[in-house]
């Protein structure tokens, strides 16, 4: 059985923060709510937050869950790598205003597919184009 990387209070007072939650294209502006650690894992769930250019979804109650073998957390992050469960909950106030302004440019006219890609662009720059203490990796 896997052991959380972190301390559990440390992931527990993340309840209530602003976020970007990404799973298969789909980019939800939420606040974190409910949010549960065990022996086995870390549950939580998601209020979302109306935002100009991002989907709506209508998310069911219920909880986004993963067990401490899948799940891999930084400053800036949370994410499941279960086998077909892969999910991303961003923090960090500079990446959440950079996908919002990027969505509220995207016409509505754009195809689904297409508006992923632009919100991935700002994805990779603030987080893979970044090295692991936040800074902005040479290139």
């Amino acid at each position: 059985m896997g052991k959380p990387r972190r301390d559990i209070a440390s992931l527990e007072a993340r309840e209530g923060s602003e976020c970007i939650f990404y799973e298969s294209g789909l980019f939800i502006h939420a606040y974190l709510k409910d949010v549960l650690t065990n022996f086995w894992g870390i549950q939580f769930d998601l209020d979302p937050i109306p935002t100009v250019g991002l989907l709506q979804p209508n998310l069911r109650p219920g909880y986004f869950g993963v067990n401490w073998n899948n799940f891999d957390e930084s400053d800036r992050y949370w994410a499941s790598s279960a086998q077909g469960v892969g999910w991303w909950v961003f923090f960090g106030e500079d990446f959440i205003q950079a996908i919002i302004a990027r969505a509220s440019q995207l016409s509505y006219e754009l195809e689904p597919m297409d508006r992923m890609k632009e919100l991935i662009k700002v994805l990779k720059d603030y987080h893979w184009g970044r090295g692991f203490d936040g800074q902005r990796a040479e290139r």
